[in-house]
């Protein structure tokens, strides 16, 4: 059940990204790639940091880092084919 919260957690931080961050005429392959290292990194960073607070009783998991990861890499696509513009982006009529 945690790699599932991982995989949902990290999946809608990545989707956040990219309804929040538009990309304009940037190109595609920066635009993802940033995303993708920023939530991954975010990811490792909170890892590691688990693991340097005493009394948390937790510890690095490669595991929910892939988790973290897989979740990353089906939400992108997933927001981008049903929510492909922002709000304010959409026209009023």
């Amino acid at each position: 059940m945690d790699k599932v919260g991982h995989f949902l957690m990290y999946g809608g931080l990545s989707a956040i990204f990219c309804w929040t961050f538009h990309r304009k005429n940037r190109n595609a392959l920066i635009y993802y790639s940033t995303i993708i290292l920023l939530c991954f990194g975010y990811g490792i960073l909170m890892e590691i940091l688990q693991g340097l607070i005493h009394g948390l009783d937790r510890s690095f998991s490669p595991a929910d880092a892939v988790a973290n990861l897989a979740g990353i890499c089906i939400f992108i696509p997933l927001k981008e084919h049903f929510l492909p513009s922002r709000p304010d982006d959409l026209e009023c009529e």
